[in-house]
């Protein structure tokens, strides 16, 4: 009998509440991958916006999270992530966050564990109708706050591409198929998330704009 399935989850994969609206997935472990890099793309599939993705790079490390998924709920992420590929990686590549997940490795090894990432398929040039989506990106956020600051911090300073699209500050219009219940978050919880991003992502950031303000009013420009 095959061991276990685990995802890593680099991106909205890393909030607990948008992992339960594809289906059920166990507890989570922070933790970094070596051996990919995460950016900004333009996934063909994810044509509303922009999206995060991973992709090979013998020199990076990524921060995420893995956690276990049933063999009857892999179809269900996999149907979540088109556009990308799911592939295997090593139990060796996997470096542990915190002395309580030392043992981690070994544990994975004994249970036979598989371990997989959803890599971009092809990564292609950005287009200027595809762009960020603050909702996205405060997804990901609330779920790195969940486990540290410092976690939501590295995920913002070790992603490329802030540079790239467009901004859309669309808290008011949901771009994002799977937002936050803005209602029930941690009080500050948006405020943290801005100051993040202002103190790492300063100069990128200030170009935000609201949803309301076209793409042709800005190319017009």
């Amino acid at each position: 009998m095959s061991g276990p399935s685990f995802i890593f989850g680099y991106g909205s994969l890393i909030s607990e509440d948008s992992r339960a609206r594809t289906g059920d997935s166990g507890a989570s472990y922070p933790c970094r991958l070596s051996g990919f890099k995460r950016g900004w793309a333009f996934v063909p599939s994810h044509r509303k916006n922009t999206s995060v993705a991973c992709w090979p790079d013998s020199t990076a490390t990524v921060n995420g999270i893995i956690t276990e998924i049933p063999a009857t709920e892999l179809a269900a992420f996999d149907l979540r992530e088109h556009g990308y590929k799911r592939v295997a990686v090593s139990v060796e590549q996997l470096h542990f966050i915190g002395e309580k997940l030392a043992d981690m490795p070994d544990q994975l090894r004994q249970r036979g564990a598989s371990v997989y990432i959803y890599v971009v398929i092809d990564k292609v040039p950005f287009e200027n109708e595809t762009p960020l989506a603050q909702t996205y990106i405060d997804v990901i956020l609330d779920g790195c706050l969940e486990i540290s600051e410092d976690f939501a911090i590295e995920f913002v300073t070790t992603t490329e591409g802030w540079n790239k699209p467009y901004w859309f500050d669309d808290r008011l219009t949901l771009r994002y198929v799977r937002p936050l219940n803005y209602d029930n978050l941690p009080v500050g919880r948006i405020e943290k998330i801005d100051s993040i991003l202002h103190e790492h992502v300063s100069h990128h950031v200030k170009r935000r704009l609201v949803e309301s303000v076209s793409l042709e009013s800005i190319q017009s420009r």
